[in-house]
């Protein structure tokens, strides 16, 4: 069954266009995760793994909410089209 799948499917695979529905997803997946975090961090028994793992999960949290609210891909920080060149650096 994989060696059909492996030469039948794969040369016929096309990529999906952009998935617009990744978001709610993906909020949903932070937002547990932040949940998980606070949870790990405020458990007293089971000392400082609770930290630790807590303390993961936040920064995973916090790289997941910045990807919710700034990933859309439409930012003014990406570099696309003409490169801008200030007018002293021409000159060098």
């Amino acid at each position: 069954m994989a060696m059909i799948t492996l030469f039948v499917l794969v040369p016929s695979y096309t990529a999906p266009g952009a998935n617009p529905s990744r978001t709610p997803l993906l909020a949903i997946l932070v937002g547990l995760m932040t949940i998980v975090a606070v949870v790990s961090i405020n458990t007293g028994s089971i000392g400082g793994l609770g930290k630790v793992v807590g303390g993961g999960h936040i920064i995973m949290a916090i790289w997941g909410w910045w990807v919710v609210v700034f990933g859309n891909g439409r930012g003014k920080l990406t570099t696309k089209g003409k490169k801008h060149t200030p007018e002293r650096f021409k000159r060098l």
